[in-house]
Formats: C-alpha cells, structure tokens, sequence
C-alpha cells in the first residue's frame, strides 16, 4: 500500500489517538506506535492543545514521543519538551479577538503554551465543549493585560455558529470543531508549518512522512505529508482530501491503517 520509506509518523490527539466515547488512547494504537518505532519510525504528536494539556490525555505517557507540534503549529518542542520554536499573537490580535466576542456575547480561552485563562469568563457552551472532550475548565479567569504570550485561543458558540467573522481579525484563521468551539490560530501558523520545521530539524523529505488526523486544522499536514491518513470518523472534507481513509479510532483506525501500509511487518 505504501511504496515510500517512511521515516517519521504524526499523530493528532482528540478524534484520532483518542476514542471520542471514553477519551481514552485504544491499546490497539499504543501497539502500532510502539511497533512502528522498533523499525526506526520517529513518533510524534501534533495537536491543537497546548504542552500543559498533553499531561492529561490518558495513555499519552505510554509513548516515548520524539516531538510535539502543539497549538495547531504555534509551538514545537524536541522530546523532552524544551521549546524549539514558537509563533505568538500580536497584542492587537489578542485584543481584537477578545473584543469581538465580547461584542458577539461569545467566551474565548486564551492559550499560552504552559498555561491558559479566559477573558471574560466561563459560559455554558464552554462546559459543553470541555465535557466532551474530558479536559477541564481554563484554570484562570481574568482579563488580558496585553503581557501574556498567546499561541492560539478557543471561541465558544453554538453549534451552527459562523466563525467566519473572526477573519475580520487581521492575520488571524478560525477552524470549527465537532463540537461547541473552533481553534483560533494565526494565519500562517498551521500544523504543516510544525511539520516543516521537524522534517529539517531531522533531515526527512516531505514524502517520508505519515500524518493521521481528523478534522479541519489536521488538512495542511495531511496534504503536506507524503502520506495522509484520515481517521474514519473524521470530517468528510479531511476525508475528501486524504491519500487513503483507515477505520474510526475506536475501531482500531491507528493500527488498521499501519497494518495496511506495510509497516508492522
């Protein structure tokens, strides 16, 4: 199925290392990691959440990681998470971003890599998002004082909600998730971008990569990858665009597609 060496696999978290059900990494996909790395496969994670975040998803310690991509690209870290690179929001972003919601009555958590707190305040759609995926409520509430560092943010709204408008922030891009929220990144900041600078950190070629991913801020990496995998519980735009489509996460997707591509021989 597979007729490139791969030399490095990608993994995004909610939806596609995680069983959206029991928030938990299947056994199935922490023995397919575990194999691929015995062949010389370098692992790593690549996510919306920020580094303080990985410490809760269960399982994620099973793995000995050799990088993270977190915030959707914002930030990179080696494997013992010592901060490679990253990219932070103007103070005008950050303070054009917290207004619109303010204005549009929407809550927004701001992210700063090792910690995160909410503007103005914790609504109901807030806990709705953060009870699906089983993480808890910004630790802090209080407003911006224009010093704080921000990777990347969350805007809470209903479900149908338009985030277009946030494009009227300049240089800032929304991507809607499954559930009561949407990641909000700066426009050049994109998974491929965290992708890029650990394929030149290491030496890979675009084409020696394998990236697994679920949702919309998962396309840049999935079209940049040699190899892009959508998981198949994933959104049908991701699927659209994925060089080949493995089973849902809680169906043994992970090991499925690393079986089919002739990697666990």
């Amino acid at each position: 199925m597979c007729d490139v060496s791969i030399k490095a696999a990608f993994f995004d978290i909610d939806g596609t290392l995680i069983d959206p059900g029991d928030h938990k990494i299947p056994s199935s996909a922490i023995e397919a990691i575990k194999k691929i790395q015995e062949k010389g496969i370098k692992v790593f994670v690549a996510s919306g959440r920020q580094a303080s975040d990985l410490d809760i998803v269960e399982g994620l310690d099973a793995i000995v990681w050799d990088g993270y991509v977190c915030c959707n690209g914002a930030a990179v870290y080696d494997h013992n998470r010592n901060l490679i690179n990253a990219k932070y929001f103007k103070k005008e972003q950050v303070e054009g971003l917290v207004q619109k919601c303010e204005k549009e009555g929407l809550t927004v958590y701001l992210r700063c890599g090792d910690y995160g707190f909410a503007p103005l305040g914790i609504d109901h759609y807030m806990i709705e998002a953060h009870t699906f995926f089983d993480e808890p409520l910004p630790p802090y509430v209080h407003p911006y004082n224009g010093e704080e560092n921000i990777m990347m943010a969350l805007i809470y709204a209903p479900m149908d909600y338009n985030y277009a408008s946030v494009s009227d922030v300049e240089g800032l891009q929304a991507f809607p998730n499954r559930s009561t929220y949407a990641d909000v990144c700066l426009a050049e900041v994109s998974k491929k971008v965290g992708l890029e600078m650990i394929a030149e950190k290491f030496g890979f070629k675009r084409e020696e990569l394998l990236a697994f991913g679920d949702q919309s801020n998962d396309m840049s990496m999935i079209e940049y990858a040699g190899t892009g995998i959508a998981m198949g519980n994933g959104s049908q735009a991701l699927k659209d665009m994925a060089d080949y489509i493995t089973l849902d996460v809680d169906k043994n997707g992970i090991y499925y597609a690393c079986e089919q591509l002739g990697l666990l021989d």
